[in-house]
């Protein structure tokens, strides 16, 4: 199993501050909504991947309309998780995502 944001992997179970591109809004059916950063970087500037989609909560809806280009700061903690399906077919790998986000934030140009 190979992993895909292998500079989050050092990070496992950090929490801490990271900054992306906002690009657009995804959806997960019904009325679960999700945004797509782009371009993320620590709070030091240090290039983590080169995206990550999280979950629409109250702090991100506060945002308000979302230009693409805007940068998001916000804190979460970076959990390990397996993606793909034996099932169907699709090639299991270990993989790394951003959860309980926090102190949802634009950064000011």
């Amino acid at each position: 199993m190979a992993s895909v944001r292998v500079n989050l992997e050092p990070l496992e179970e950090f929490r801490g501050t990271f900054i992306g591109d906002f690009k657009r809004f995804g959806g997960k059916g019904g009325k679960k909504y999700t945004i797509l950063l782009t371009n993320i970087h620590d709070e030091h500037g240090q290039y983590l991947c080169d995206h990550i989609w999280l979950n629409v909560g109250l702090q991100i809806k506060r945002l308000g309309h979302l230009a693409a280009g805007r940068k998001i700061q916000f804190n979460a903690r970076v959990k390990r998780y397996r993606k793909g399906s034996v099932k169907r077919g699709i090639p299991v790998q270990i993989d790394y995502k951003f959860t309980y986000p926090s102190k949802v934030a634009l950064v000011s140009s």
